[in-house]
């Protein structure tokens, strides 16, 4: 739901500040997923294994898509846009960890 209005978003910010964008926007999205990965619910509990297994396999998740963005904005300056969106995703999950929490409170 928040994604096409950031995409809108994206359009108006400046070619120039992208990049800038799609950095900071990949460091957050790693912090969260460090953070608050993996989130367990009453129907599902996790034991201390199953948390580092989970937070091990997010973390890896995360963390090899931002390396595949910043491999395609390397090629080109055309891909810059497209990773923008891509980071975009990537740190719109990653707050849905921080909703989730709350809503558990």
């Amino acid at each position: 739901m928040l994604l096409f209005p950031s995409i809108l978003l994206l359009k108006l910010l400046p070619v120039i500040y992208q990049p800038y964008y799609v950095l900071i926007s990949m460091v957050f999205s790693i912090f969260f997923v460090y953070l608050y990965a993996p989130l367990e619910s009453e129907n599902k509990p996790l034991d201390e294994e199953e948390k580092i297994l989970y937070r091990r396999r997010s973390l890896q998740t995360v963390i090899i898509g931002n390396i595949i963005i910043l491999i395609s904005m390397a090629f080109s300056d055309k891909f810059v846009y497209y990773a923008a969106i891509a980071s975009t995703g990537f740190l719109l999950e990653s707050l849905t960890l921080i909703h989730a929490l709350e809503s558990e409170k």
